[in-house]
């Protein structure tokens, strides 16, 4: 009994002895959300046997698949609906599908007698995250106003985040335009020969005039930019109609606004005359005027004095200085007349009076 322990011994020391060989460790490259299969050659060994190991770092070793020469199946704690595995002559292949980076680990297969297994062949599987995009489409303005029959230009800028030379920037890409359409009308794809203009901040800038002819040509348009496979897609510039002033419109606004201005400046006039007014009606006097101030009035003001019909009066204004009070002794002054209105009489006029 115990000389067969010691014989179980020595060939499991055996069998480490020959796993601890060099082998090459394969790598193998793949994306999140891809899928991914691995094989491992079992040429020239006793397939008695077959194991599909998984070593994660940080983690014990992990069984993924077991079998023999015949039959080969995945242990019960792998995920089905994602791992496969399978053979096909001497060639053992495991195939997952939906990669995480849970998955990344190293696979080993392991195959031979159950006295003498070795690992066979060992790949690395590195699982990478998403690609971040290294182009960015970009469309301005946001919205474009345009009078029918002139023309808008469209601008499409593709901004580049890695160092691609000029070359590469116009050549690649490929442009193509077109307008999102309703449930009445389809969309209108425009295919131009537009070439990239290469600008600071690694941009490339494609430019597509489009003539406004009528109210259908209204909407969004939208940029798509073919570059090694891959479609991206501006945000789009929205072109609206934009309407012109009807001339009347203009004309009956100008006549408005000056018949205000004359309506306001006769309100101003009308005020002035109305407090004139009401300071002559307040003294309750005639207005006299001095031969000087006759000189200044208005002509309409002396007019209206010579058409006063009835008999022609003739009105002085006497002006009395003031008496000055003298303490000690009074003087009188003499009285000074100012006449307002002097006329002359013919001797014909004279005689007959």
């Amino acid at each position: 009994m115990q000389g067969g322990q010691i014989t179980f011994i020595l060939l499991c020391a055996l069998s480490v002895t020959q796993s601890l060989a060099p082998e090459q460790v394969h790598t193998i490259e793949a994306e999140t959300g891809s899928n991914v299969t691995l094989k491992c050659s079992a040429s020239g060994t006793d397939q008695q046997l077959f194991f599909w190991h998984k070593l994660q770092f940080g983690y014990m070793i992990q069984s993924v698949a077991t079998g023999n020469m015949a039959n080969i199946a995945l242990k019960k704690n792998v995920e089905r609906s994602r791992f496969n595995v399978t053979k096909v002559g001497d060639v053992y292949s495991l195939f997952i599908r939906n990669v995480s980076k849970e998955d990344e680990a190293m696979y080993l297969c392991q195959a031979g007698a159950s006295y003498a297994a070795k690992f066979t062949n060992s790949s690395q599987l590195v699982v990478k995250g998403p690609k971040k995009k290294q182009k960015v489409v970009k469309q301005s303005p946001d919205v474009e106003l345009v009078l029918l029959g002139n023309t808008v230009n469209l601008q499409c800028s593709v901004l580049l985040n890695t160092r691609e030379s000029s070359d590469e920037c116009s050549d690649e890409h490929r442009v193509f335009w077109y307008k999102a359409g309703s449930e009445k009308h389809a969309d209108n794809i425009y295919i131009t020969n537009s070439s990239c203009d290469v600008q600071k901040e690694r941009r490339c800038v494609y430019n597509l005039p489009k003539v406004v002819k009528n109210s259908s040509d209204s909407g969004v348009y939208y940029c798509a930019v073919l570059s090694r496979g891959e479609i991206l897609f501006g945000n789009g510039t929205e072109v609206q109609i934009k309407k012109e002033l009807c001339p009347y419109v203009i004309i009956l606004g100008t006549l408005l606004t000056c018949s205000l201005l004359v309506t306001f400046s006769l309100i101003l006039i009308r005020r002035k005359q109305t407090h004139v007014c009401d300071q002559c009606k307040e003294t309750g006097n005639p207005t006299t005027f001095l031969p000087a101030e006759r000189d200044i009035l208005p002509e309409t003001h002396l007019n209206n004095e010579q058409e006063v019909e009835g008999p022609e009066i003739s009105y002085a204004a006497l002006h009395f200085s003031r008496k000055t009070k003298w303490p000690k002794k009074k003087r009188k002054f003499k009285e000074e007349s100012i006449y307002s209105t002097v006329r002359h009489f013919c001797d014909g006029e004279a005689n007959e009076g």
